[in-house]
């Protein structure tokens, strides 16, 4: 089974690492709400 959804909500989270998310090919849905991101680089949703 491949991750469809992921809810990183409510993390505080400040950045997104470049390659944390590369490896979901079949990703449909990502919920980010209430973090603390405050940019995002090209190239982090690749």
């Amino acid at each position: 089974r491949k991750l469809k959804r992921l809810n990183l909500g409510g993390n505080l989270l400040t950045s997104v690492p470049t390659s944390a998310l590369s490896s979901l090919d079949v990703l449909k849905k990502l919920e980010m709400q209430e973090n603390k991101i405050s940019s995002i680089t090209e190239g982090n949703f690749a």
